[in-house]
């Protein structure tokens, strides 16, 4: 009987060992390898050296769209890092029983988000008062004739 009982205790710690294992490591890429498509080759140019030439940019308005990207990516590594951490702490407060901390915690990942959002649609806002009339017309025909930049179209559409 203690053989039994010894043996279950030590595969029902093992299996709660390799279940941590596999929670911890199992977001860590959602997303995969990024399809072919979408993988930039060498002297491809990119999405900003793109538009940077339909549009004509001027060396200012480049050095402060980079400078914007810079500061954007920065903020978000941060945010998201404390939002790593925080969803630590929830799945602490949860395997305790402390409910309440856990939805204070979840309260804090919400307002973290927002504040992303909020963050990136005012970095979005800098960079379209960066541009001149004529550029922002250009824009529009740009965004008509190519779909996949939605976000620029939204963002023109909510400045009219």
């Amino acid at each position: 009987m203690k053989k039994i009982t010894l043996t279950i205790v030590v595969v029902l710690a093992l299996a709660s060992i390799l279940y941590g294992f596999e929670h911890n490591f199992r977001d860590y890429d959602k997303r995969g390898p990024m399809p072919e498509h979408h993988q930039r080759t060498e002297g491809d140019p990119g999405f900003f050296e793109k538009l940077c030439e339909e549009l004509e940019l001027t060396d200012y308005q480049i050095e402060q769209m980079e400078q914007m990207h810079i500061g954007q990516q920065k903020m978000m590594i941060q945010i998201k890092s404390e939002i790593e951490i925080l969803k630590i702490d929830k799945r602490e407060a949860l395997k305790n029983h402390n409910f309440t901390q856990a939805k204070e915690i979840i309260e804090v990942i919400a307002a973290k988000k927002l504040e992303i959002a909020l963050k990136t649609i005012d970095n979005m806002e800098r960079r379209w008062d960066l541009l001149s009339d004529e550029q922002k017309a250009e824009a529009e025909e740009l965004m008509k004739d190519r779909p996949f930049r939605h976000k620029m179209k939204k963002m023109s559409e909510n400045k009219k």
